[in-house]
Protein backbone atom coordinates (compact mmCIF):
# COMPACT_ATOMS: atom_id res chain seq x y z
CA UNK A 1 0.00 0.00 0.00
CA UNK A 2 3.81 2.42 -0.09
CA UNK A 3 3.64 3.10 -2.97
CA UNK A 4 -0.11 3.65 -4.35
CA UNK A 5 -0.12 6.48 -1.31
CA UNK A 6 3.62 7.93 -1.83
CA UNK A 7 1.50 7.88 -5.96
CA UNK A 8 -1.33 9.72 -5.10
CA UNK A 9 0.16 12.08 -2.80
CA UNK A 10 3.15 13.32 -5.38
CA UNK A 11 2.00 12.05 -8.60
CA UNK A 12 1.39 14.31 -11.26
CA UNK A 13 -1.77 13.57 -13.06
CA UNK A 14 -5.42 14.29 -11.59
CA UNK A 15 -6.95 11.19 -14.25
CA UNK A 16 -4.20 7.84 -13.77
CA UNK A 17 -5.82 4.93 -11.15
CA UNK A 18 -2.61 4.82 -8.03
CA UNK A 19 -4.36 1.59 -6.77
CA UNK A 20 -5.75 -1.59 -7.68
CA UNK A 21 -9.47 -1.14 -9.18
CA UNK A 22 -12.38 -2.98 -8.07
CA UNK A 23 -11.99 -5.05 -11.50
CA UNK A 24 -8.54 -5.62 -11.17
CA UNK A 25 -8.94 -6.92 -7.52
CA UNK A 26 -11.62 -9.24 -8.57
CA UNK A 27 -9.43 -10.50 -11.27
CA UNK A 28 -6.48 -11.33 -8.67
CA UNK A 29 -8.90 -12.53 -6.15
CA UNK A 30 -10.64 -15.36 -8.41
CA UNK A 31 -7.13 -15.98 -9.72
CA UNK A 32 -5.48 -16.97 -6.42
CA UNK A 33 -8.32 -18.39 -4.89
CA UNK A 34 -7.84 -21.69 -6.63
CA UNK A 35 -4.42 -21.71 -5.10
CA UNK A 36 -4.55 -20.82 -1.05
CA UNK A 37 -6.91 -20.49 1.21
CA UNK A 38 -8.37 -16.69 1.39
CA UNK A 39 -6.20 -14.59 3.98
CA UNK A 40 -3.76 -17.42 4.54
CA UNK A 41 0.30 -16.32 4.19
CA UNK A 42 0.46 -18.71 0.91
CA UNK A 43 -2.12 -16.25 -0.70
CA UNK A 44 -0.98 -12.95 0.04
CA UNK A 45 2.65 -14.65 -1.36
CA UNK A 46 0.42 -15.93 -4.35
CA UNK A 47 -0.83 -12.44 -5.08
CA UNK A 48 2.54 -10.74 -4.45
CA UNK A 49 3.92 -13.25 -7.26
CA UNK A 50 0.92 -12.43 -9.69
CA UNK A 51 1.39 -8.76 -9.22
CA UNK A 52 4.91 -8.90 -9.87
CA UNK A 53 4.54 -11.19 -12.50
CA UNK A 54 1.79 -8.54 -14.01
CA UNK A 55 4.32 -5.64 -13.58
CA UNK A 56 7.55 -7.62 -15.40
CA UNK A 57 4.47 -8.43 -18.35
CA UNK A 58 3.43 -4.68 -18.30
CA UNK A 59 7.08 -3.52 -18.38
CA UNK A 60 8.03 -5.79 -21.63
CA UNK A 61 4.99 -4.51 -23.37
CA UNK A 62 6.12 -1.31 -23.11
CA UNK A 63 9.86 -1.79 -23.89
CA UNK A 64 8.57 -3.20 -26.52
CA UNK A 65 6.37 -1.03 -27.60
CA UNK A 66 3.57 -3.30 -28.12
CA UNK A 67 0.60 -1.27 -26.60
CA UNK A 68 -1.31 -0.53 -29.94
CA UNK A 69 -2.18 -4.30 -30.16
CA UNK A 70 -4.79 -3.28 -27.32
CA UNK A 71 -6.69 -1.14 -29.80
CA UNK A 72 -7.26 -4.65 -31.36
CA UNK A 73 -9.25 -5.26 -28.06
CA UNK A 74 -12.99 -4.28 -28.63
CA UNK A 75 -14.53 -1.70 -26.22
CA UNK A 76 -17.61 -3.42 -25.77
CA UNK A 77 -15.60 -6.32 -24.73
CA UNK A 78 -14.21 -4.11 -21.74
CA UNK A 79 -17.18 -2.91 -20.85
CA UNK A 80 -18.73 -5.88 -20.10
CA UNK A 81 -16.13 -7.84 -17.89
CA UNK A 82 -16.25 -4.13 -16.09
CA UNK A 83 -19.90 -4.13 -15.80
CA UNK A 84 -20.41 -7.80 -14.11
CA UNK A 85 -17.23 -7.17 -12.23
CA UNK A 86 -18.35 -3.72 -10.81
CA UNK A 87 -21.34 -4.88 -9.16
CA UNK A 88 -23.47 -1.65 -9.64
CA UNK A 89 -23.28 -0.91 -13.66
CA UNK A 90 -23.26 2.25 -15.29
CA UNK A 91 -26.68 2.05 -17.32
CA UNK A 92 -25.05 4.91 -19.17
CA UNK A 93 -22.72 2.61 -21.28
CA UNK A 94 -24.85 0.18 -21.23
CA UNK A 95 -27.31 2.61 -22.90
CA UNK A 96 -24.29 3.21 -25.53
CA UNK A 97 -24.30 -0.06 -26.45
CA UNK A 98 -27.91 -0.53 -26.58
CA UNK A 99 -27.60 2.68 -29.31
CA UNK A 100 -24.37 0.93 -31.01
CA UNK A 101 -24.32 -1.44 -33.78
CA UNK A 102 -25.52 -5.06 -33.63
CA UNK A 103 -22.10 -6.47 -33.72
CA UNK A 104 -21.20 -4.73 -30.89
CA UNK A 105 -24.62 -5.25 -28.79
CA UNK A 106 -23.88 -8.86 -29.29
CA UNK A 107 -20.41 -8.43 -28.02
CA UNK A 108 -21.47 -7.27 -24.77
CA UNK A 109 -23.81 -9.68 -23.99
CA UNK A 110 -21.93 -12.66 -24.66
CA UNK A 111 -19.25 -11.42 -22.78
CA UNK A 112 -21.40 -10.41 -19.61
CA UNK A 113 -23.38 -13.64 -19.79
CA UNK A 114 -19.78 -15.72 -20.02
CA UNK A 115 -18.94 -13.40 -16.85
CA UNK A 116 -22.04 -14.56 -15.40
CA UNK A 117 -22.11 -18.03 -16.09
CA UNK A 118 -17.99 -19.19 -16.86
CA UNK A 119 -14.70 -18.56 -14.90
CA UNK A 120 -13.61 -14.86 -15.43
CA UNK A 121 -10.94 -14.93 -17.48
CA UNK A 122 -12.83 -17.36 -19.73
CA UNK A 123 -15.27 -14.55 -20.18
CA UNK A 124 -12.55 -12.30 -21.24
CA UNK A 125 -11.07 -14.64 -24.17
CA UNK A 126 -14.65 -15.37 -25.39
CA UNK A 127 -15.33 -11.79 -25.77
CA UNK A 128 -11.68 -10.79 -27.39
CA UNK A 129 -12.14 -13.99 -29.62
CA UNK A 130 -15.68 -12.67 -30.83
CA UNK A 131 -14.84 -9.11 -31.17
CA UNK A 132 -11.52 -10.63 -33.69
CA UNK A 133 -14.10 -13.28 -35.51
CA UNK A 134 -16.15 -10.42 -36.32
CA UNK A 135 -13.56 -7.58 -37.13
CA UNK A 136 -12.25 -10.21 -40.01
CA UNK A 137 -15.39 -11.10 -41.40
CA UNK A 138 -16.11 -7.54 -41.65
CA UNK A 139 -12.67 -6.80 -43.14
CA UNK A 140 -13.10 -8.68 -46.50
CA UNK A 141 -16.54 -6.30 -47.35
CA UNK A 142 -14.73 -2.38 -47.05
CA UNK A 143 -17.53 0.25 -47.23
CA UNK A 144 -17.04 1.78 -51.08
CA UNK A 145 -18.96 5.21 -51.33
CA UNK A 146 -20.25 6.36 -54.84
CA UNK A 147 -19.94 10.04 -55.24
CA UNK A 148 -21.57 13.53 -56.78
CA UNK A 149 -21.51 16.68 -56.83
CA UNK A 150 -23.34 18.56 -54.55
CA UNK A 151 -24.26 22.61 -54.47
CA UNK A 152 -24.31 24.24 -51.24
CA UNK A 153 -27.86 25.85 -51.19
CA UNK A 154 -26.30 29.24 -49.30
CA UNK A 155 -23.68 29.67 -52.02
CA UNK A 156 -22.47 28.66 -54.89
CA UNK A 157 -19.54 25.88 -53.97
CA UNK A 158 -19.28 22.89 -55.26
CA UNK A 159 -18.20 19.52 -53.35
CA UNK A 160 -18.06 15.47 -53.92
CA UNK A 161 -21.04 13.93 -51.40
CA UNK A 162 -21.84 10.30 -50.57
CA UNK A 163 -25.01 9.50 -52.67
CA UNK A 164 -26.00 7.85 -49.75
CA UNK A 165 -26.26 10.74 -47.82
CA UNK A 166 -28.12 12.75 -50.18
CA UNK A 167 -30.21 11.91 -53.47
CA UNK A 168 -27.59 13.30 -56.30
CA UNK A 169 -27.35 12.96 -59.83
CA UNK A 170 -24.46 11.35 -61.00
CA UNK A 171 -22.72 11.03 -64.14
CA UNK A 172 -23.56 8.15 -67.00
CA UNK A 173 -20.44 8.12 -68.18
CA UNK A 174 -18.16 8.74 -65.09
CA UNK A 175 -18.24 6.85 -61.90
CA UNK A 176 -16.67 8.54 -58.66
CA UNK A 177 -15.59 6.19 -55.52
CA UNK A 178 -13.88 6.32 -52.39
CA UNK A 179 -12.76 3.04 -50.57
CA UNK A 180 -9.93 1.69 -48.54
CA UNK A 181 -8.03 -1.26 -49.91
CA UNK A 182 -5.83 -3.91 -47.97
CA UNK A 183 -5.37 -8.09 -48.78
CA UNK A 184 -8.17 -9.21 -47.39
CA UNK A 185 -10.72 -7.06 -49.63
CA UNK A 186 -9.28 -7.40 -52.73
CA UNK A 187 -11.89 -9.61 -53.79
CA UNK A 188 -14.42 -7.74 -53.09
CA UNK A 189 -13.23 -4.59 -54.60
CA UNK A 190 -12.98 -6.47 -57.74
CA UNK A 191 -16.12 -7.14 -57.70
CA UNK A 192 -17.90 -4.22 -56.52
CA UNK A 193 -15.96 -2.40 -59.98
CA UNK A 194 -16.94 -5.12 -62.06
CA UNK A 195 -20.83 -4.44 -61.23
CA UNK A 196 -20.04 -0.66 -62.36
CA UNK A 197 -18.56 -1.95 -65.73
CA UNK A 198 -20.88 -4.63 -66.41
CA UNK A 199 -24.47 -2.85 -65.20
CA UNK A 200 -23.24 0.71 -65.30
CA UNK A 201 -21.91 0.80 -68.52
CA UNK A 202 -19.54 2.58 -67.29
CA UNK A 203 -15.37 3.09 -67.90
CA UNK A 204 -14.23 6.16 -66.94
CA UNK A 205 -13.86 5.70 -63.01
CA UNK A 206 -12.40 7.79 -60.55
CA UNK A 207 -11.45 6.99 -57.40
CA UNK A 208 -10.86 9.35 -54.90
CA UNK A 209 -8.08 8.08 -52.49
CA UNK A 210 -7.96 10.19 -49.10
CA UNK A 211 -9.80 7.41 -47.66
CA UNK A 212 -6.64 5.05 -48.34
CA UNK A 213 -4.20 5.37 -45.44
CA UNK A 214 -2.84 1.41 -46.69
CA UNK A 215 -2.23 -0.67 -49.68
CA UNK A 216 -0.19 -3.57 -50.06
CA UNK A 217 0.92 -5.40 -52.99
CA UNK A 218 -2.31 -7.65 -53.39
CA UNK A 219 -4.17 -4.15 -53.98
CA UNK A 220 -1.78 -2.88 -56.00
CA UNK A 221 -2.62 -6.07 -58.63
CA UNK A 222 -6.34 -5.73 -58.46
CA UNK A 223 -6.26 -2.12 -59.46
CA UNK A 224 -4.17 -2.90 -62.43
CA UNK A 225 -5.95 -5.74 -63.57
CA UNK A 226 -8.97 -3.52 -63.47
CA UNK A 227 -7.15 -0.82 -64.86
CA UNK A 228 -5.94 -2.79 -67.95
CA UNK A 229 -10.00 -4.30 -68.27
CA UNK A 230 -11.41 -0.96 -68.43
CA UNK A 231 -8.71 -0.37 -71.32
CA UNK A 232 -10.40 -3.17 -72.90
CA UNK A 233 -13.30 -0.45 -73.57
CA UNK A 234 -11.07 2.65 -74.01
CA UNK A 235 -10.38 4.23 -70.97
CA UNK A 236 -9.37 3.25 -67.53
CA UNK A 237 -8.63 3.89 -63.79
CA UNK A 238 -8.22 7.48 -62.32
CA UNK A 239 -6.76 8.00 -59.32
CA UNK A 240 -6.83 11.52 -57.32
CA UNK A 241 -5.82 13.12 -53.91
CA UNK A 242 -3.59 10.04 -52.74
CA UNK A 243 -1.25 10.69 -49.79
CA UNK A 244 2.45 11.04 -49.90
CA UNK A 245 3.38 7.69 -48.31
CA UNK A 246 0.83 6.10 -50.52
CA UNK A 247 1.97 7.97 -53.91
CA UNK A 248 5.83 6.57 -53.00
CA UNK A 249 4.90 3.04 -52.14
CA UNK A 250 2.75 2.57 -55.45
CA UNK A 251 5.88 4.30 -57.37
CA UNK A 252 8.44 1.80 -55.60
CA UNK A 253 6.21 -0.97 -56.83
CA UNK A 254 6.18 0.50 -60.77
CA UNK A 255 2.64 0.93 -60.59
CA UNK A 256 2.30 4.49 -61.87
CA UNK A 257 4.67 3.36 -64.86
CA UNK A 258 2.42 0.81 -65.50
CA UNK A 259 -0.42 3.10 -65.74
CA UNK A 260 1.08 6.44 -66.67
CA UNK A 261 1.29 9.16 -65.08
CA UNK A 262 -1.86 10.87 -66.95
CA UNK A 263 -4.52 8.77 -64.33
CA UNK A 264 -3.11 10.50 -61.57
CA UNK A 265 -4.46 13.97 -60.35
CA UNK A 266 -3.57 16.29 -57.18
CA UNK A 267 -6.52 17.76 -57.24
CA UNK A 268 -10.55 17.00 -58.24
CA UNK A 269 -11.13 19.53 -60.48
CA UNK A 270 -7.88 19.24 -62.66
CA UNK A 271 -9.00 15.64 -62.65
CA UNK A 272 -12.65 16.12 -63.84
CA UNK A 273 -11.79 18.32 -66.47
CA UNK A 274 -8.88 15.85 -68.10
CA UNK A 275 -11.80 13.09 -67.45
CA UNK A 276 -14.40 15.46 -69.48
CA UNK A 277 -11.85 15.58 -72.32
CA UNK A 278 -12.28 11.53 -73.08
CA UNK A 279 -16.06 11.55 -72.68
CA UNK A 280 -18.14 10.55 -75.34
CA UNK A 281 -19.66 13.70 -76.58
CA UNK A 282 -22.79 12.31 -78.28
CA UNK A 283 -23.71 11.05 -74.78
CA UNK A 284 -22.99 14.54 -73.31
CA UNK A 285 -25.13 16.35 -75.48
CA UNK A 286 -28.16 14.48 -74.74
CA UNK A 287 -27.45 14.44 -71.28
CA UNK A 288 -29.94 16.66 -68.95
CA UNK A 289 -27.55 16.52 -65.66
CA UNK A 290 -25.33 19.06 -66.79
CA UNK A 291 -23.10 18.04 -64.02
CA UNK A 292 -19.67 18.75 -64.00
CA UNK A 293 -17.85 22.32 -64.84
CA UNK A 294 -17.75 21.87 -68.50
CA UNK A 295 -21.17 20.79 -68.69
CA UNK A 296 -21.69 24.51 -66.76
CA UNK A 297 -19.17 26.79 -67.53
CA UNK A 298 -20.22 29.25 -64.84
CA UNK A 299 -20.10 27.07 -61.86
CA UNK A 300 -16.58 26.25 -60.36
CA UNK A 301 -15.88 23.19 -58.97
CA UNK A 302 -13.47 23.26 -54.99
CA UNK A 303 -10.79 20.78 -54.96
Amino acid sequence: MVTPIIVALFGSSFHLVSGPTTAISIVVFTAVSHHAQVGSPEFIATALTLTFLAGVYQLFFGLARLGGLVNFVSHTVVIGFTAEAAILIDFHYIKQIVNSSKFELLIFVVTFLAALLLELEFAIYLGVLLSLMIFLSRTPTPKISSLSINQDKYDDRRYFLNIEKKPLSQCPQLKVISMSIYFGSVAYIQSHIGKIIEREKIYHILLIGNRINFIDLSGVEVLLSEHKYLQKYGDGLYFVRLNIRIYEFIVQTGFIKSIGKDYFFDNKAHAINSIYQKLDKAVCQNCSIKLFNKCQPKLTLTS
